[in-house]
């Protein structure tokens, strides 16, 4: 395994000046260069201007800028400058708790949705056209049907509009839930748990304590659950489809006729055999994730890579941009080695080496 993941590791080094070049080409196919928009903005001072030319070599031909580009990344971890921000790319993208945000939710996402999917589609195999698995699959069918941004929306109007979490003190059920996940606060009119971003203003620049913890964890939940509501859906199908195949092979069958009970059948035959292509798709789910915690991020504020990296796109600050594609390229490929190591954890048939 160890030989596996180095070598896995090395192929790794290729494919990233691949998605290298793929970054720098897209951006540098857009119309505007990375310094033209800011030429003659007052705000961007001349000195400063001239400085980030001769340091990134933007006065020079494209196959130069790119080397530079990659040389700074490899020799000094210098991503490049945020035009619009004034500030580098690395501390634009992952700063302020960015990149640790995004890594929390992307893992307690992933957890839960495996959680939720894995046992309602071993239920909706082994109950095959009930009532149940019809409405499961017509709830997975519609949570793939619906968009993040779109869910974004729906919970923050219902959250404002029909629970009115703002005005908790006219509720005696919420008041609990308020003065758990805000502990202290005294009940006034307006004032309650806030919807959106992953803190309460209060909470914002305040160090972390028990009572912080508690408040980013009112904010995570429906993060979680938007996000994953797709992945959910898909993975219930997934799941459904892989063990009513493996339900129908041989093997399984003379398991049965052994005497060997269903649940023993089911459990420690089928389903290890029907989670293995889900385990070798997780290089697949993460980009998925990505996806969806863009959207999600710029509807509810979040204080993510993927919120920054929205806003790069808006405003078209190109080197964020470049920095921004670079970083889900890593993503995907970790996930996929990830995936790799735990399908020869779960599948003792597999062997690298």
């Amino acid at each position: 395994m160890g030989s596996f993941i180095i070598r896995r590791v090395l192929y790794m080094i290729p494919l990233l000046f691949i998605i290298s070049i793929v970054a720098f080409t897209v951006v540098k196919l857009q119309p505007s260069d990375l310094v033209a928009q800011w030429k003659f903005n007052p705000s961007i001072g001349q000195d400063l201007l001239e400085q980030l030319i001769r340091q990134f070599d933007l006065d020079k031909d494209p196959v130069t800028q790119y080397i530079s580009w990659v040389k700074n990344i490899f020799t000094r971890g210098d991503w490049g400058f945020s035009f619009f921000n004034k500030v580098p790319v690395l501390d634009y993208l992952f700063g302020n708790g960015n990149l640790l945000f995004s890594m929390i939710i992307i893992f307690v996402t992933m957890i839960f949705t495996w959680a939720i999917a894995i046992p309602i589609g071993i239920y909706s195999a082994t109950h095959k056209y009930s009532f149940l698995d019809h409405f499961l699959n017509f709830m997975g069918f519609l949570g793939l049907s619906i968009p993040n941004f779109l869910l974004a929306v729906i919970f923050l109007q219902f959250m404002v509009a029909v629970l009115n979490v703002g005005s908790w003190c006219n509720y005696e059920w919420l008041r609990p839930v308020v003065q758990f996940f805000r502990p202290g606060i005294e009940c006034q009119p307006g004032e309650g748990l806030g919807v959106g971003m992953l803190f309460d203003q209060e909470y914002l620049l305040a160090p972390w304590s028990w009572a912080k913890f508690r408040n980013f964890l009112w904010h995570l939940w429906p993060v979680v659950l938007i996000v994953g509501t797709a992945n959910i859906a898909a993975l219930i199908r997934y799941m459904r489809a892989n063990l009513l195949d493996v339900l129908g092979q041989p093997y399984v069958q003379t398991a049965r006729a052994k005497g060997l009970s269903e649940r023993v059948v089911i459990y420690k035959h089928a389903v290890r055999n029907a989670i293995n292509p889900l385990v070798s798709m997780l290089g697949f789910w993460i980009p998925l994730m990505f996806e969806g915690m863009l959207v999600t991020s710029a509807v509810m504020s979040l204080g993510t890579v993927e919120r920054a990296y929205y806003e790069a796109l808006s405003t078209q600050d190109q080197w964020v941009i470049m920095g921004g594609l670079l970083y889900f390229g890593i993503a995907l490929l970790v996930g996929n080695l990830v995936a790799d190591i735990l399908l020869a954890v779960v599948d003792p048939k597999i062997r690298y080496d």
